[in-house]
C-alpha cells in the first residue's frame, strides 16, 4: 500500500503522517507528493520516517526535471519526464511526451555511477491519456520496450534503494 498525499495545510499533513507511522509496516516507506510550493516545502520534515519522496510539481508535473534534493541523507526526487498524450499550442500532440519521445530522452541520458542522479529517470504517466492508442498501460509498454538494455525499469522501492547509494556522496553537501 502506498501513502499518497496532495499537500493540505502542513499541520493536517503531519497528523495524517503521524497516523500512518502508528500503523507501522502496513504502509510503504514512500511518500508521493503533489506540491505547488516546490521541493523544498514541508515534506522534507517527513523524511526521517520514510525512504524518500517522489515529488510531482503541478503544471507541468515534471517542472523539477528530475532534480534530487537531499535532506538528512534522504532524497526528494522530482519527475524527469511526462508520458502524456498532450496537445501543444498548435493542436498537435507533443512528441516528446509520447512513448517514442520519452524513450529517446531516456536513451540520451548519462549512465553509470559517475552520472549520479542524472542517470535516473522518474517518469509520470498520465492515467487519462492514450485513449486511442492502447491506454496508459499500452503507452508504458511501448515506452519500456524502446530503450537499450542498459535501461532498467524498477518499482518505487527499488528506485529508492538504488538512489540511496548516492546518500554517502551527499553528506555535508548543499541540500543536506
Amino acid at each position: 500500500m502506498k501513502a499518497s498525499a496532495i499537500l493540505p495545510p502542513f499541520g493536517f499533513l503531519c497528523a495524517i503522517i503521524a497516523l500512518l507511522l502508528q500503523m507501522g509496516p502496513a504502509w510503504a516507506r514512500e511518500l508521493w507528493v503533489v506540491d505547488p510550493q516546490g521541493l523544498k516545502g514541508p515534506e522534507n520534515a517527513l523524511l526521517a520516517s520514510i525512504q524518500g519522496v517522489l515529488y510531482k510539481d503541478y503544471a507541468p508535473y515534471n517542472r523539477g526535471r528530475g532534480a534530487v534534493y537531499w535532506h538528512q541523507g534522504k532524497p526528494s526526487v522530482s519527475y524527469r519526464y511526462l508520458l502524456w498524450e498532450q496537445k501543444d499550442r498548435s493542436g498537435g500532440l507533443r512528441p516528446d511526451w509520447l512513448p517514442a519521445g520519452v524513450a529517446e530522452a531516456v536513451e540520451r541520458q548519462a549512465s553509470g555511477v559517475e552520472a549520479g542522479s542524472e542517470a535516473y529517470a522518474l517518469i509520470n504517466v498520465h492515467a487519462w491519456s492514450f485513449r486511442d492508442s492502447g491506454g496508459p498501460m499500452g503507452a508504458i509498454g511501448r515506452t519500456i520496450e524502446a530503450p537499450p538494455p542498459r535501461v532498467r525499469v524498477v518499482t518505487a522501492t527499488e528506485f529508492f534503494e538504488l538512489i540511496a547509494g548516492e546518500a554517502p556522496l551527499r553528506n555535508g553537501k548543499k541540500g543536506d
